[in-house]
């Protein structure tokens, strides 16, 4: 028996200046953007619980392991946001990009109170037989939201209920080459509202994916190639702003993604050990007004690799370092396929101490400092009219206590 459980809690507090709004944008003579101030409080309270029971057992030549599952998820939002008029103080001209502005905070037009509750039920059974490993599982969900407007104090209740599913067969040959196939079904309750203030629609997905899994017979490493085919249906794009219900969402319809993978990962030596990963994905929106394009913020494709040296003995024992590249391809930053976001690319390294080196008695202490995008890379990634820079340059130190 396991339990897993998560708790969380956001705030948030934002002003900006947009013009994705009626009268906004560009003018005639795409001289002028025009553009309104816009102000976010936000204030979110989550808890996850996850109750799992796993039972083995045997039928005939099979061994069966069952794993039955209660997950129970709530939310709670305290959401306020306002809107200025589109007003010429605010306008970005191209003759004066560098003009500074200042402006109050407009007043906030909607406090809500939103509720999400989500529950699903559970059932797994992992076979193996002889060389056969087989997995099937069922789960049913149920998600609540409920909205309430502290302006107006009316509001609104919305339910869905899924069954999803999810099979897969692998068989294991002695030489360490292992094809598998696998298929699923997926349910993604939408906490978006529409342009009326209720929640859209539920995201549903199913996916098919083949693939070979390969552990070489006297050398220590893994590698998997895999091809998939994935579909989602009601994916969710921002539609804009109202003073009434702040912002809001609509369907931009289907969307499917083929795609294949390679990863690998291998220790070379007693020190030396490698990761890589490569990956291509040509996703089209299949149903809807922008049938035919690709989603934005859909790189094609993507790499990644890492390389790890641990020391054991002299000087250096108990030190470990790592350097890793990711790259991630352009992406198109609007459903129109009229405009890019560049590629980029981002170092990261990791410096490690086992205390272990020091002292038997200290085993399972480790210090860590990792770094990502140590070059400060400041690529900017925009997203249907908004725009924001990756994760900059990150330091972080961990100690860790495992026993």
């Amino acid at each position: 028996m396991a339990q897993k459980a998560r708790f969380g809690y956001f705030d948030l507090e934002a002003r900006y200046l947009t013009g994705g709004v009626v009268g906004g944008g560009w003018n005639a003579a795409d001289t002028e953007y025009r553009r309104v101030a816009q102000a976010v409080q936000e204030t979110l309270w989550s808890a996850q619980v996850d109750n799992q029971v796993i039972t083995t057992f045997d039928t005939a030549d099979a061994k069966h392991e069952v794993l039955t599952g209660l997950d129970l998820m709530y939310s709670k939002s305290d959401y306020r946001s306002g809107s200025s008029a589109v007003l010429s103080d605010y306008s970005f001209y191209l003759s004066d990009p560098y003009r500074s502005i200042s402006g109050t905070t407009p007043a906030y037009t909607t406090l809500d109170d939103v509720t999400y509750n989500q529950s699903g039920i559970y059932v797994q059974d992992q076979i193996e037989l002889g060389n056969w490993h087989l997995n099937g599982g069922v789960r049913f969900d149920y998600a609540e939201r409920k909205r309430i407007s502290r302006l107006t104090n009316t509001g609104s209740t919305d339910y869905n209920t899924a069954t999803t599913f999810n099979v897969s067969a692998l068989y294991a040959f002695d030489n360490g080459i292992s094809p598998y196939v696998s298929w699923g079904t997926s349910f993604l309750p939408s906490t978006s509202q529409d342009s009326e203030g209720k929640m859209l629609t539920p995201t549903e997905g199913e996916q098919y994916e083949a693939g070979i899994k390969f552990e070489p017979v006297g050398f220590d490493g893994f590698f998997t190639v895999s091809a998939y085919r994935l579909t989602e249906d009601n994916v969710a794009r921002y539609a804009g702003y109202s003073g009434s219900i702040g912002s809001y969402y609509d369907s931009i319809g289907k969307v499917e993604s083929r795609g294949l993978e390679i990863e690998g990962s291998a220790n070379v030596t007693e020190n030396l050990s490698l990761v890589g990963n490569l990956a291509y994905n040509n996703a089209k929106i299949v149903k809807g007004s922008y049938r035919g394009n690709t989603p934005l913020v859909t790189p094609e494709k993507t790499a990644s690799s890492w390389a790890n040296y641990n020391f054991n003995q002299g000087p250096l024992d108990g030190w470990g370092f790592g350097v890793g590249v990711r790259y991630t391809d352009s992406s198109y930053a609007n459903y129109t396929n009229t405009s890019k976001n560049k590629p980029y690319t981002v170092l990261d390294a990791a410096i490690r101490y086992d205390f272990a080196a020091l002292s038997n008695k200290l085993d399972g202490l480790t210090l860590a400092i990792n770094g990502t995008n140590l070059a400060d890379n400041d690529a900017a990634i925009c997203n249907n009219g908004y725009c924001y820079q990756i994760e900059g340059q990150t330091i972080a130190a961990t100690l860790k206590y495992d026993w």
